[in-house]
This record gives C-alpha cells, structure tokens and sequence, in this order.
C-alpha cells in the first residue's frame, strides 16, 4: 500500500506499506503491477497497459475499431444530466476494449467508465483484463476519484490442452482526494481486501511458505536475474553455461557468484570453463564492495579475465547492460541458438578496477581502469609490411555516465534493473590511455554517445537508439570502431543482420537503429490466421563512418574489414509473438550490393517475449 502526492508533471512518495515481504516478493508484485503504473487516460488515443497499446472508446478515431450505443440518459446523485453509452470491439482480436461509460451532458466530461478487454485479444498470457474509473467535479474541474484494475495472468508459455493453468491474479486499486489543493492518491497493488491489517499480515506470512509462491518466486527471480540460486551461491548467468566456438568446440562451464546469503556487502564472482576442442582452461572472476556514502549507491571492486573474447568486443556498449540476459560477447543463445559454431574470437588477459556511483536517482557513472592484452591468431592479425607482433597491450581509462529520466530501477543484491519508461535513456563514454606493441608505443582517445529510446502509439510500439563516436589520434585498428554485423541465424535488434562481421571499421562513426511493432492490425483480419496471435514487425538501420589513412601506418587494416563508401542500410518486415515468443523477418540489403561475398537477404529469427 501506497501513498502519493500528485501534481502537473511529479509524483512524490508520501508512505509505503509492504506487511514485512521479502524484498523478492517486493520485487515480483512491483514487476507484474509496473505495466499499471502509467496514467490510465481514456482521452488519450490509447491506453498503455503492460507495456502494450490498448485503444481508448474516445479514441479520434474510435469509429474504427469501436461500435457505440446510447442507451438512456440518466440523472446523476448530484442531479446532473448524463448520457450512457456502451461501445463493442469490432474486431475481438484487436486491442479494443467491450464496456460503458458515462458522459456528462453539460461539460462531455467522462464521469465513469468500465472497460473489459476481450478474452480473444492479441494479448499474451493476460486476459480478463478489467479497467473501472470514476470521476467527480470539483468547481469547474472534474478530478479522479477511483481507479481499478485487475487481471489474470497465465504463467505458462503453453497451456496444455483439457488441463487448467495455473494463474495469479493481480489487482490495483487507486483512491483518490483532494486535501489542500494537492491530489492525494491512496495506491494499493496487491492487499486489496476487506482485512484487518494484522489479519492481513497473517495471511501474507502463511502464503509465503506454500509451495506455490516458493515454485513462483524461484522462477521469477531466475527469470529476472538470468541466476539459479543454489544456497549461499547464484549458479549463472545460465546462457554463459555453454557455447560453441571454433577455436574451442564444445565449451562447458560453472560461472557463480555469491549472494546476500553470505555476504550483503560483498560479492564474488567467479567463472571457470573448459574447451573440448583447444582442451584448455579458461577462468575469470571479480570481486565487489558496497562502500557506504550518504544515501548514493557506491561500488568498487576489480576483476580478472583470462579468456576468449569476440574479435569486436566493445568494452563501452552498455546497451547489453540494459538487458539482464544478455553479456556482449557470445554465450548460448548466440551459437547453439545460431545453429552455427563462431569463429569471431580472439584470447584476452584483462585486469580491471572500477567504480560506481550514483549522483542522483538519474544519474549514474562509472570509472574503469583496464589492462587488456590481445594475443594474435588468424582472425586478429597483428603485423605491419610482414613484421608480425605477438600481442597488443592496452592500458585505458574510462569514465561513463548515465542520464534518465524518471526511470526506476530494481537493486537485487549488487545487480541491477530497470524497470523501462517512455523516457529516453542516454550514454556518454569518454576514454584515454595508451597501447603498446612491439617496441611501439602511443597514446589515444575516444569518445562515444548512444540515445535509446521507446515510446508507444494507438497501434503498436516503436523504438529507436542512436550511437555516434570518435577515436582521437593515430591507433592501430583493433582499437577503431567495428561496426557490429551479424553471423548466424538469430536476429539482434542492435546489430546489423546482413552485414558481415568485421565488414567496416571507422574512426568516426554513427549508425541508427529504428523498429515498428503492430499489434496485429493486419493479421487480426485475416481468416484462421488471426488466431495465431501475430504481430507486424518493420525495422530500418543504417550506419556510415570515415576512416583516416593514418592508422594503416601503424598496423595494416585486414581485407576483411573497409571503410564506408556510402551509407550502408538495410529493412525488414515481418512477424512477432510466433507461439508467443518467437519473430521471424524478411530483411534485405539496400546498399553496397556490388561488393563481393555478401548476402542480399536473409530470413532471420529471435526469441522475443513480451506481453
């Protein structure tokens, strides 16, 4: 239970009640109720609910998708003239809502409405959906007075047939007044209920020990960690577990760290694996301390890493960061998933110092020293006019900040995660340090920017992420900017799928992703097919750079990898929520089309689980 004080554009915390529930359970209800949290406005032209699209009956063009009926009119308890109306889906199928409202006949304001998604909507594993607001006038002004929301949700990829689902049934319930000219609002996320509080209380302490929650908690904390936990140690992360490379075959391994069961304020992680093929021993570890200051989050710790790594590997794309399940390097979803063993590897000795720290709820940086050592093999040659050098060292140091707006963000032990908002999120990376081959040495820069953002609109969703940088002085080229292309069948929304890897290096670059998400506006109509439950996916990306000769004087570019003689980019349609998880799209190559061994389309795929 929550209490908020609400203005024009903030929403101060005034209480907070959670009947003594772990943290994890805290956790869980704040991450089933979070897609609740937005203003539910029907006179927006759409209402976001869980992170989808739902279209408002007062929609501009609610005619669309809406049929509408004024069944009486009727005098309110204050005596004022109202007009009922019901309004029905077109299409079941589509995000519309079935219900009734009222409307006042002096001012058309709403002052009621109770919505019902139906049960057949393009919806994943929600569905008795239910929305009831009411509103009252105060002057010249009509305020919210009650809002509720309910669902039920099926936590069960595939229901198996003549056998009931299991299901959890969330409810929210928002109360509010007006006291001295400020708009209190009373929130209750999950103790709906006539009980007392200490009865309340009782019953949560008897739910926590049934095997329900112990089974739901365990799979939801492993699903939001990527971690099993296993005692005083987390087994993970899972998709680390194996991988298939061609240097190593078959790679096994026991990546651990230890949680809050052990040490609250210290954590140690530690990563052993094995290949079968080159039979040999890889490990990695770090270890983290939470140091107290004020109220700011405040980590340092310093870790070591002797293993292989992606040839280009960018220490500074944080984007990977924003998804608890995904690493940057290759893992399990990026080779066997692939169907294919990579061969785009290269042998690291890294040892690393950090810090991080909080400014404010919105800001977030991070200082990082490295010493990194790349050993040569045939995929990262390191020669100059037939001289070849064994390794490159560099020593950098790097400093990163982070800026939201809004977002809110979940501290699970020393992991965290953010609870995404319509707000933009943006990168700034500055690097300096020097490297050291042969008996060569020098000194270099580098600077960076990534703009992500999401939002959502009245049919579906779209996002967006711009990355743009510029290396500073002469370097040898591992040191320049690879743009990312793409080698397997997957598909990653932040890479390039028809380019290949290593394909163009820059000193200055940028490039652009941009993606389209329907939810079913032309799939819903069509006969059998509908019932499928597919959603429309375009997407554009693009990306140019330029590249000074300079470089090539230090070290020579392999024929791999050119510069951009025009902007390279590439688009796709197709379709999402295959068996509710699974994308496939048709993606051409638009640019660059004469250059020799490329691939001009493709059908790429990709797991990609969403409400």
């Amino acid at each position: 239970e929550s209490s908020y004080a609400l203005s024009a554009d903030d929403k101060k915390l005034i209480s907070k009640n959670t009947f003594d529930l772990p943290d994890e359970s805290v956790n869980i209800v704040s991450g089933l109720v979070r897609g609740m949290e937005t203003d539910l406005n029907f006179y927006s032209n759409s209402v976001s609910v869980l992170g989808k699209s739902l279209i408002s009956p007062l929609a501009s063009v609610g005619k669309s998708f809406y049929r509408y009926y004024i069944t009486d009119s009727i005098y309110s308890e204050n005596g004022k003239k109202e007009y009922n109306v019901i309004f029905r889906s077109k299409n079941t199928k589509n995000l519309a809502f079935n219900g009734e409202l009222r409307i006042d006949s002096a001012t058309l304001s709403l002052t009621c409405i109770n919505a019902e998604l139906p049960k057949q909507a393009n919806l994943n594993f929600i569905h008795n959906l239910r929305i009831n607001q009411s509103f009252e006038n105060v002057g010249d002004y009509w305020i919210p007075k009650r809002e509720n929301s309910a669902w039920n949700l099926t936590y069960e990829l595939f229901n198996k047939e003549k056998q009931k689902s299991s299901e959890l049934f969330v409810t929210k319930r928002n109360d509010f007044a007006l006291v001295n000219n400020e708009l209190i609002v009373e929130s209750d996320s999950f103790a709906n209920s006539d009980y007392v509080l200490k009865e309340l209380q009782e019953r949560m302490d008897a739910v926590l020990q049934t095997p329900l929650y112990k089974t739901a908690s365990y799979i939801a904390n492993t699903a939001m960690s990527g971690y099993f936990k296993v005692g005083f140690i987390d087994i993970g992360q899972i998709i680390d577990i194996t991988r298939l490379t061609k240097i190593e075959g078959v790679r096994v391994g026991l990546p651990f760290r230890t949680n809050e069961k052990l040490m609250k304020n210290v954590i140690l992680t530690l990563h052993p694996a094995y290949g079968f093929r080159d039979k040999e021993w890889k490990y990695s570890g770090n270890i983290q301390l939470k140091i107290p200051y004020f109220s700011q989050r405040l980590i340092a710790g310093a870790g070591y890493f002797n293993d292989y790594r992606r040839i280009d590997y960018d220490y500074n794309n944080y984007l990977w960061r924003e998804d608890p399940l995904a690493s940057g390097d290759e893992n399990f979803v990026t080779t066997f998933f692939a169907f294919t063993a990579q061969h785009r590897m290269s042998k690291r000795n890294e040892i690393s110092a950090f810090i991080y720290n909080d400014w404010s709820e919105n800001i977030e940086s991070k200082w990082v020293y490295r010493d990194v050592t790349c050993w040569e093999n045939e995929l990262l040659p390191l020669s100059k006019s037939g001289v070849s050098y064994n390794a490159l060292n560099t020593k950098t140091g790097s400093f990163t900040t982070r800026f939201s707006f809004g977002e809110k963000t979940i501290d699970k032990h020393f992991q965290r995660f953010y609870v995404k908002s319509l707000r933009p999120v943006i990168y700034a990376t500055v690097d300096a340090g020097k490297y050291y081959y042969g008996n060569k040495e020098g000194n270099f820069g580098r600077i960076s920017t990534t703009f992500l953002h999401k939002g959502q609109f009245m049919l579906g969703e779209w996002r967006y992420m711009i990355d743009a940088g510029k290396v500073l002085g002469d370097v040898p080229y591992p040191l320049l900017k690879f743009i990312q292309g793409k080698e397997g069948g997957e598909y990653n929304r932040f890479e390039f799928a028809l380019m290949n890897n290593r394909e163009y290096i820059a000193d200055t670059y940028g490039t652009f992703f941009s993606e389209l998400i329907l939810n079913g506006i032309v799939f819903n109509r069509i006969p059998l097919i509908k019932h499928l439950n597919l959603r429309e996916i375009v997407t554009f990306k693009a990306a140019y750079g330029t590249l000074s000769d300079s470089h090539s004087k230090l070290m020579d570019i392999p024929t791999v990898s050119s510069t951009f003689q025009q902007p390279y980019t590439e688009a796709s349609v197709g379709f999402c929520n295959l068996l509710g998880v699974m994308s496939v799209q048709s993606i051409w190559r638009l640019s660059d089309l004469n250059k020799p061994n490329i691939q001009k389309w493709g059908i790429k795929f990709n797991i990609m689980l969403t409400f």
